[in-house]
């Protein structure tokens, strides 16, 4: 009954709290919004103005995994509805990549890769094409291009990719990486784990030619490395799956790994 007969008398009183309580609600979330775009995260669906674009490209750029590892990987290939699976192992120090995958045919084939070349063990023939895995259009380039394209990126919006928000960003590829008829690089970042959760390889009418699409993460200390993912060729349809079966982080990877005398002597698969 006290309760009633509060309400009766100061009906008003409860109206204007409820009001208040909102009003401070709504301050409390705009103060919010434009503390996260400030800094840089992700505020699902938000559109971030240009300061807050370069900082967070310049957050994702900080935050990706470049200190030397050695990855154990599979590759599951599928043209034209049959299936094939390479093991192979991938090693990281300062910039340079040693890429190795048990051969169906010849035992291993081997590649060096760095910014300003790469080396192989394979025949000229194979490797004036540029692949690591024959039949598959995915080779060094294609790994360092989301490495090197890094300079004007173009902010474009956020986008809801795998059932998360990103942020999108389009890079020019450098003339003289351009290959298969790409000419830009979409990158879907996810804020929260400063990984691209997809990238998309443009042509030069900024259609879509093919994409890598993440489809797990795994945590490695403190950081987050791609676990799973997958490269499809759109026109093609021929579709890669790469999985992490083990990551190691090392303080200090020995430096003459990277070499092409020590890799013509030296297999790293077992």
């Amino acid at each position: 009954m006290h309760f009633r007969l509060l309400q009766k008398h100061q009906p008003n009183r409860i109206s204007t709290l409820t009001c208040v309580g909102r009003y401070l609600l709504f301050l409390v979330l705009i103060f919010a919004h434009v503390d996260c775009v400030a800094n840089g995260h992700t505020v699902h669906g938000s559109f971030l103005p240009d300061l807050a674009a370069k900082k967070f490209w310049e957050n994702f750029l900080s935050e990706r995994f470049l200190e030397d590892y050695v990855a154990s990987i599979q590759v599951e290939t599928r043209v034209a509805g049959k299936s094939e699976t390479y093991d192979g192992v991938i090693l990281h120090k300062a910039g340079k990549f040693i890429v190795e995958f048990s051969d169906h045919d010849s035992g291993s084939r081997k590649f060096l890769v760095t910014r300003d070349k790469s080396w192989s063990n394979i025949d000229d023939r194979l490797n004036s094409q540029g692949v690591f895995i024959p039949n598959i259009k995915y080779g060094p380039n294609d790994l360092l291009l989301p490495i090197v394209c890094t300079d004007s990126p173009k902010y474009c919006g956020p986008k809801n990719v795998c059932g998360r928000m990103t942020q999108q960003f389009i890079v020019e590829i450098p003339a003289d990486r351009q290959a298969d008829g790409m000419k830009f690089i979409r990158f879907s970042i996810d804020g929260a784990f400063h990984q691209p959760l997809q990238i998309e390889y443009l042509d030069d009418h900024k259609r879509l030619v093919r994409y890598q699409k993440l489809a797990r993460l795994k945590k490695c200390g403190s950081d987050w490395v791609p676990k799973t993912f997958e490269l499809i060729d759109v026109c093609t349809r021929k579709k890669i799956k790469i999985t992490m079966l083990k990551f190691d982080v090392y303080s200090n990877l020995d430096a003459n790994f990277f070499s092409e005398d020590f890799l013509k002597d030296h297999t790293f698969i077992h």
